[in-house]
């Protein structure tokens, strides 16, 4: 009777977290925004490169910067994106980034951190938590431009691409972008 309860209550719970999952990603995107047309990351797989300056040029694929240059800031750690025009190779500093499309992957910039984020059913979550066997961002950019001068190898393993928040005392950590405003929520 004790292991019929148990395993009764573990499959309720474990289809109550599955309905929530299915809530959060199944939530109509289409009016977010101002209508479909303005959804465009959500209906295509192959991603205008450039670096967004809002996330209503995420949301139309549709970046303000085609050609930049990123680079690590040796005394902070934190990513700096430079806008290239065609007479300043040097750059002038993007102040309002919110991400960059670059290879086909998609990246969200928080806090001064490139973080690695990808299309899952109609939303977008940090690749970090996608199944490894499922993932399509494995963040080769990143790779190249960033753990190698940070000397880390593996995106997904460090410190600072593990975003988590204090709420009181318990830890949250933040997976999903919020389809309403850009902002990574749990």
């Amino acid at each position: 009777m004790i292991k019929y309860n148990f395993y009764k209550y573990f499959w309720v719970s474990s289809l109550f977290i599955l309905l929530i999952n299915t809530a959060i990603f199944s939530q109509d995107n289409s009016k977010t925004h101002g209508g479909e047309l303005n959804n465009k990351i959500l209906l295509t797989n192959r991603y205008s490169p450039g670096v967004y300056t809002s996330f209503e040029q995420f949301l139309a694929d549709a970046p303000a910067i085609s050609i930049f240059r990123i680079k690590v800031n040796k005394g902070t750690g934190s990513v700096e994106l430079y806008k290239i025009s065609g007479q300043d190779s040097a750059g002038i500093l993007v102040k309002n980034a919110w991400g960059i499309s670059v290879g086909n992957e998609l990246y969200k910039i928080d806090k001064g951190k490139l973080l690695a984020i990808e299309k899952v059913g109609s939303g977008f979550m940090l690749s970090k938590f996608v199944d490894p066997k499922k993932r399509k961002n494995n963040a080769i950019f990143w790779r190249n431009n960033i753990g190698s001068r940070k000397g880390v190898k593996n995106p997904f393993d460090i410190e600072d691409v593990l975003k988590t928040t204090s709420v009181k005392v318990q830890k949250i950590k933040l997976t999903h972008l919020d389809m309403n405003t850009g902002e990574l929520i749990n």
